[in-house]
C-alpha cells in the first residue's frame, strides 16, 4: 500500500484539494466529457470478456448513443452466474477484493472490485474526509493522524473494506482498528467504539445517522441519571468527563456529547439525516456531513462545505436517470424498458431512479440501483458549484438495506 502524506489543506491551490475535490470546479460540459470518455474505455474492456458478450451482444456499441440505444437495463440477476465464486475469468478485469451487500430474500450480492476501482473508491473517500472538515473552498482541517471512530459494517461489506484501507492509506489513527471489531455484533461494536473514544478522544466520527442520534440520546439519559462518572473510572476518561462537566456547568446545562468529544466532523449517511440535523448539532456541536454510496459503484455523491444538497462525482460510474413516470410504467409491465436521461438532461424538482454503468473494469452495465433521487437545482450557488444538485430520497422498490446492522426496513 502506498504511504502518502496528507497535510492540512490551507489554500485553494493546494495539490491535495485539487486532486480530490477539483471535480467541484467542473462545468457541466466538462463533467459529461469525463463521463463519456471513461464509459468508452469501459466498453473496450467489456467487449472481449464473456460477461461483456452476454450483455453487449454480437455487435457491441461504439458510441455512447449506441450503448444507450442497444443495451438493455440490467438488475443483479443478469450478472449470474458470472458473479458467483470461481467464475472470475468471465469478468472484464481481475478482481482485487470482493464486496458483499444484502440482496433480496435474505440473499447476498457479490460485488467484484478491481484494484483500480478500489483505489478510486478510496480517492472518493478522501474527498469525503476533506470536505467534511471544510468550511470554505480550498481549505480543510483534515490532517494525517486525525483520530477517527469508524462505526461501520464489517468486511466484506464495502464500508468495512474502505474503512480499513482509509485508516492505512490516509495515515489516520483509528480509535478502533476496523478489522478489530469484524467479529462483534453491531450493538457491541458501537458501544466499544464510543467507550474507547472516551479514553483516546476523537476528531472525526464516521457512522450512520441513526447511530449518532441514538448515542446522543443514550448519553443524555446517562448524564441525567448521573451514571457516567460511576461507570467509567479510567483516569483519562475521568479527566475528559471532568472537563466536559465544567464546560456544561459554565453553560448551565447537562453534559452533552459535544462536551466530551469536540469533533472536527460528523460523517453520516441515511435518508433520515436531514430530519435529525438540528438535533445532532445540539448534541454534537457539528452538523452532519452527508455522502451517498452504493456497493456497486462506491461513493457517488458528496456534499460541499455548505452541508446542503449533493454533487455527483464524475469518476464513480456513468450515470443515467429513469424518470419517475417511467419507473411506474416498468413496475406495472415487467417487459417495459424505461427510457433514461443523462445528468445534462435532468430537470430540477423531478425524481429519478439512478442507473449506473461501471468504470475501471467492474462488471455493471446500465444497472438499476433502485435508488430514487430528486434533482433540486442546476447549481449550488453558495459553494460556487455549477453542477446539478441532488438528494437521495428513498428506494424505488420501497426497500432500504441498512448494511451496518444487516436489517431491511420499509421506506415511508
Amino acid at each position: 500500500m502506498r504511504n502518502i502524506q496528507y497535510p492540512m489543506i490551507r489554500s485553494e491551490s493546494d495539490r491535495v484539494w485539487t486532486k480530490y475535490c477539483g471535480f467541484l470546479d467542473l462545468m457541466l460540459p466538462q463533467f459529461m466529457a469525463i463521463q463519456k470518455s471513461l464509459m468508452l474505455q469501459q466498453l473496450e474492456r467489456m467487449v472481449p470478456c464473456k460477461l461483456g458478450e452476454k450483455l453487449l451482444g454480437k455487435h457491441p456499441p461504439h458510441t455512447i448513443e449506441e450503448f444507450r440505444d442497444t443495451v438493455s437495463l440490467t438488475t443483479y440477476a443478469d450478472y449470474l452466474p458470472e458473479l458467483e465464486p470461481g467464475l472470475e475469468n468471465a469478468l472484464p478485469a481481475k478482481t482485487f477484493v470482493w464486496a458483499q451487500t444484502a440482496g433480496d430474500s435474505n440473499s447476498f450480492h457479490q460485488i467484484p472490485y478491481t484494484e483500480e476501482a478500489y483505489g478510486k473508491s478510496l480517492d472518493n473517500l478522501m474527498a469525503v474526509f476533506i470536505l467534511a472538515c471544510s468550511k470554505h473552498h480550498g481549505q480543510s482541517s483534515f490532517s494525517e493522524g486525525d483520530r477517527v471512530l469508524f462505526d461501520v459494517a464489517p468486511k466484506p461489506y464495502l464500508s468495512g473494506i474502505l474503512a480499513s484501507g482509509a485508516a492505512e492509506l490516509f495515515n489516520l489513527h483509528a480509535v478502533m482498528p476496523p478489522d478489530a471489531h469484524d467479529s462483534m455484533d453491531f450493538k457491541e461494536k458501537t458501544a466499544r467504539g464510543f467507550e474507547k473514544s472516551l479514553r483516546t478522544g476523537v476528531d472525526i466520527i464516521f457512522a450512520m445517522t441513526s447511530v449518532l442520534v441514538k448515542t446522543g440520546n443514550d448519553f443524555n439519559r446517562l448524564s441525567r441519571k448521573g451514571m457516567l462518572s460511576r461507570r467509567l473510572l479510567h483516569p483519562a476518561v475521568m479527566a475528559r468527563l471532568g472537563a466536559a462537566y465544567l464546560r456544561s456547568q459554565w453553560q448551565k446545562r447537562k453534559i452533552l456529547p459535544k462536551d466530551v468529544w469536540p469533533v472536527k466532523a460528523l460523517i453520516g449517511w441515511g435518508t433520515d439525516t436531514s430530519l435529525y440535523r438540528e438535533q445532532l448539532y445540539r448534541n454534537w456541536g457539528a452538523y452532519p456531513y452527508e455522502f451517498h454510496a452504493c456497493s456497486e459503484a462506491g461513493i457517488i455523491a458528496v456534499q460541499t462545505w455548505t452541508r446542503k444538497d449533493m454533487t455527483f462525482i464524475p469518476f464513480s460510474g456513468f450515470y443515467e436517470f429513469i424518470p419517475e413516470s417511467e419507473c411506474l410504467k416498468s413496475r406495472n409491465d415487467l417487459f417495459y424498458q424505461p427510457s433514461t436521461v443523462l445528468l445534462s438532461e435532468v430537470i430540477p424538482g423531478e425524481r429519478y431512479e439512478l442507473v449506473i454503468s461501471s468504470f475501471y473494469g467492474m462488471p455493471f452495465l446500465r444497472y438499476r440501483t433502485g435508488h430514487l433521487v430528486r434533482i433540486t437545482s442546476f447549481a449550488d450557488e453558495g459553494a460556487g458549484v455549477h453542477l446539478p444538485q441532488t438528494v437521495f430520497e428513498t428506494c424505488a422498490d420501497d426497500l432500504i438495506d441498512i448494511a451496518s446492522n444487516r436489517e431491511t426496513v420499509r421506506c415511508n
